[in-house]
This record gives C-alpha cells, structure tokens and sequence, in this order.
C-alpha cells in the first residue's frame, strides 16, 4: 500500500516529512533525532494546515453555495484530471475507503458535478466525469484560490515571496517522496520514534 498525499497530511506528515528531511535514509532510525528537522516538519504540518483553512475559509465566505469538504474537493479534482476513472481507483489514489468514496461521489452526483456512465465492457462498472457545471465550478473554484494567493503574496515583502518561490520545487520533492512511502516506511519509523 502507498500512501498518498491527503493521507500523509491528516494523521503521518510530520513523520514522513522527517523521512524526507533525512533525506530518505530510512535503515538509521536515529537520524530522526533531528531537532531541527523535527521542528522543520512540525511547522510545516502546521503551515500547510493553516493555509488550507485560510482559503477553504475564504472560499466559503464568496462561494457558501459550491463549498465542497476537502475530501469532495480533492476527489473532484482527481476526477477532472482523470476523466473516466473508476470509482475505486480514484479511492486507492486517493487513499480513502471505498465507503468513503461512494460517500462522496453520491454527494457529488446529487450536486449535478460529476456523472457516472456505464462502461461499454461491463455495464454494472461506472466510469465518473466531470459534469458541465462540476467544471465551470472548479475552475472558478481554481481560479479564485489562484487570485487569493497571488493577492496576498503581492503584499509580502519581497524577500518573503522570493522565499516561496524557491520553496516550491523542495516541496513538490517532498509530495513525491510521500506518495511513494510505503505503509512500513512509515511503521518503522513510527516505531523508532517510540521506543
């Protein structure tokens, strides 16, 4: 089993950000003691948890007619980016349930955004799209957290905006070490941690 992104950021970022910060050397648990590293990762936990309030909060203030959980959301995007998935697969991409997903996409059927067809091979498999409306609404969705950030970055001081940018390429290295964790990955260093 993998672990994906949304996963590693509810209950074992700080711990897989660790594992990256070590820079993967998994076989000395000890590296782990990093104060400074532990640190790192625990700011960054929070962070990321700070700004995705901030703009699911704005979001909500503009748009309280099309707000979405933030597990509706990222399966809305996963559909709109893989158009004709299975509702399975996008649960196993995602790392949810499958309960969890059906969940969700009766709500997302019931909102009109996404529709399910049969598949030619097996009429009893839906495949899911994105709707007309399920698009219009995501991309303003996208375009308004797109205008929210570059606003407010455009009232930073520009050491703090430079910061950022070079900041993005390290973290999209992060996301990709986290989604190619596996579950022992994450066991073992858990276990280490609490010795």
């Amino acid at each position: 089993m993998q672990l994906r992104w949304p996963t590693a950021i509810g209950v074992g970022i700080t711990l897989t950000i660790e594992i990256y910060l070590s820079q993967n050397k998994l076989s000395d648990m000890t590296e782990m003691a990093n104060p400074n590293r532990q640190t790192t990762a625990i700011e960054l936990t929070k962070t990321i948890a700070n700004l995705r309030r901030v703009m699911r909060r704005t979001q909500h203030d503009l748009f309280s007619d099309r707000v979405f959980t933030t597990s509706e959301y990222e399966f809305l995007r996963y559909v709109a980016d893989h158009e004709g998935v299975r509702v399975g697969h996008a649960a196993d991409a995602l790392s949810i349930a499958p309960n969890t997903a059906s969940t969700i996409v009766k709500r997302l059927l019931g909102l009109g955004v996404v529709q399910r067809s049969a598949t030619i091979s097996d009429r009893r498999v839906g495949e899911l799209s994105l709707t007309e409306r399920g698009r219009a609404i995501l991309s303003t969705l996208s375009d308004h957290r797109t205008s929210l950030l570059e606003a407010a970055m455009a009232n930073l001081p520009d050491e703090a905006e430079e910061a950022i940018q070079r900041a993005i390429p390290a973290l999209n290295q992060l996301i990709g070490v986290v989604n190619t964790m596996s579950l022992s990955d994450l066991e073992k260093l858990t276990a280490a941690k609490w010795r």
